[in-house]
């Protein structure tokens, strides 16, 4: 009897308990934020030329002989030469955001949309050696971004486990330096780039108003901005008497970890 009664008690509490998680809500609003770790994903290890301005690059500026063959490095360089290095770039930083959103719950299934903006400070930096000798750096800096995504996930009583993508909108600046003063350089400094976000992470409600989580995510900015380099009377302008252009060409891509903390009502 007393086995029974103690079978039938905890058949009870189990029952009662799985009852409760299955009514938990994720339906409606909330706010919050996160905080974490944003790193480089895509860190470029040349700069590209196009010496005839046809858009296409990959040329080799100072045919038969290359101009560059002393090579790239990562970073800011120490001098005119590769024996002098470069200064590392900040190829990772803390990030943090603030974030909005609403679900819908239809059983298990939970989808919804969020908005956010996320506060980073990550550049990437190479720099070109020429036979001169001279530098060519080029800079790309991420302050700052926005995004609107959608999520969609499983709930499991006070557990969410989703999916989210979307658009993202950054403010990325791009700088030059160089050794070199005969010719003159230009370069758009501050463009506004659209990309997009993917990931997923898991959500836990900690009460019914209090949710806390980890999450991945992805996100990529495609990079079409160019350096100008004209005037000077030498190789930039052997092609085109309208200069040589520069590009690091490779995306902008960042992966962020973060712990997120919501407030829902």
């Amino acid at each position: 009897m007393p086995f029974i009664r103690i079978t039938t008690l905890a058949a009870t509490a189990t029952l009662a308990i799985a009852s409760g998680a299955a009514a938990q809500s994720w339906e409606g609003g909330y706010v919050g934020g996160s905080i974490g770790g944003i790193f480089l994903g895509n860190e470029s290890d040349e700069i590209s030329f196009d010496t005839d301005l046809d858009g296409d690059f990959g040329d080799t500026i100072g045919v038969p002989g290359n101009a560059f063959s002393p090579g790239f490095c990562d970073g800011i360089a120490r001098g005119n030469e590769p024996e002098d290095g470069c200064d590392d770039d900040e190829t990772s930083s803390l990030s943090f955001s603030l974030r909005a959103g609403f679900d819908r719950q239809f059983g298990n299934l939970v989808v919804g949309g969020i908005g956010e903006i996320t506060g980073a400070e990550i550049e990437d930096v190479t720099t070109a050696f020429s036979t001169t000798p001279a530098f060519y750096s080029i800079t790309r800096e991420m302050d700052y971004m926005a995004a609107a995504r959608g999520r969609i996930g499983f709930a499991s009583g006070m557990t969410l486990g989703y999916v989210t993508g979307g658009i993202a909108f950054a403010d990325i600046d791009y700088g030059f330096r160089t050794s070199n003063n005969p010719n003159t350089f230009t370069i758009d400094e501050d463009i506004s780039d659209v990309g997009f976000q993917l990931g997923g992470g898991v959500e836990k409600m900690i009460t019914e108003r209090f949710s806390v989580g980890v999450e991945y995510l992805y996100t990529r900015f495609e990079d079409d901005s160019t350096v100008r380099a004209s005037d000077g009377g030498n190789v930039f302008v052997a092609e085109n008497p309208d200069g040589t252009d520069f590009t690091l060409g490779d995306d902008f891509e960042t992966h962020t970890l973060s712990v997120t903390a919501s407030i829902r009502f």
